[in-house]
């Protein structure tokens, strides 16, 4: 499977398809695999190679970076930037000072953060039963 994502063909061994999906991107601490009671395609967390995908923890999805309403770059004056991330109901975290935005650390994001110097924006994407985004950072 590509780590950006991609689609499987599940045969049978006469090569019969089975099933085909599309996958997200991929990550080693993650599997993909279907969840044996509700036979719904998930990512479980640790990974389960080799053994029954019931005794991880269980996510719908990945979430997708947020995306900052201005490039990262340096601006002559000061500038409002905005954070924008789908699905709707997404929680956004974002830090000012370099530090990992996680679930229970950094500021929840609620109105356009404003700035007169040069600073880092560092933002991530979090909702329950999703996997949470990769981090945003710009400047």
């Amino acid at each position: 499977m590509k780590s950006k994502g991609g689609s499987l063909e599940l045969r049978d061994p006469e090569l019969n398809v089975i099933d085909t999906f599309k996958y997200d991107r991929q990550s080693p601490y993650h599997t993909l695999g279907i969840e044996p009671l509700t036979q719904k395609k998930n990512y479980f967390f640790p990974g389960t190679p080799g053994r029954s995908n019931s005794a991880s923890q269980v996510f719908s999805r990945y979430l997708k970076m947020p995306v900052a309403g201005l490039p990262g770059g340096f601006y002559p004056g000061a500038v409002t930037v905005n954070l924008t991330a789908s699905p709707s109901g997404v929680e956004i975290r974002y830090t000012l000072d370099g530090a990992e935005p996680r679930a229970t650390s950094g500021t929840v994001y609620s109105t356009p953060l404003s700035f007169t110097t040069s600073t880092v924006v560092r933002a991530r994407a979090f909702l329950a039963g999703a996997i949470s985004s990769e981090i945003m950072t710009q400047t």
